[in-house]
């Protein structure tokens, strides 16, 4: 019997058992993505407003920071709003260019790394992993349609 397929605890019709447009995979994914976008979004935020530390950061360092709140901040609403295979592709590649500048930049602060940096840095992987997983899925249902 399929996952999506009704059974006992499932009803027709029920939003468990609604695919999106991009595909049969489960509608929390791309939440999940969202979720993890929205937590990278507060960090950055409360960063910017100094209630969390990086080290060293100027007030451009700090802008930056805040802007980037801001984009993921929009970014969760699209990856909520909007759950197509395009959205989830440019989203990923966001993450690997931000995960790239910060270990680019590394080197020239002060510390290199600290536990905000890595932990933003642990969320978007875990942010790459689901968007990848929805990638693979909706290749895999176009594939079979």
């Amino acid at each position: 019997m399929s996952a999506l397929a009704p059974g006992p605890a499932r009803r027709a019709g029920s939003p468990a058992l609604a695919p999106t447009r991009a595909g049969a995979h489960a509608p929390s994914l791309h939440r999940a993505a969202a979720t993890l976008a929205a937590l990278n979004a507060v960090i950055y935020g409360l960063i910017f407003a100094g209630v969390l530390s990086v080290g060293r950061a100027d007030e451009g360092e700090l802008g930056i920071l805040g802007a980037g709140g801001i984009v993921y901040l929009l970014v969760a609403a699209v990856l909520w709003f909007v759950p197509r295979p395009l959205v989830w592709a440019a989203a990923t590649a966001m993450q690997v260019m931000v995960i790239a500048m910060y270990v680019a930049i590394a080197p020239e602060r002060d510390p290199s790394f600290e536990v905000w940096g890595i932990t933003l840095r642990v969320l978007q992987v875990a942010m790459i992993v689901v968007l990848l997983t929805l990638l693979v899925r909706a290749v895999r249902g176009r594939k079979r349609a």
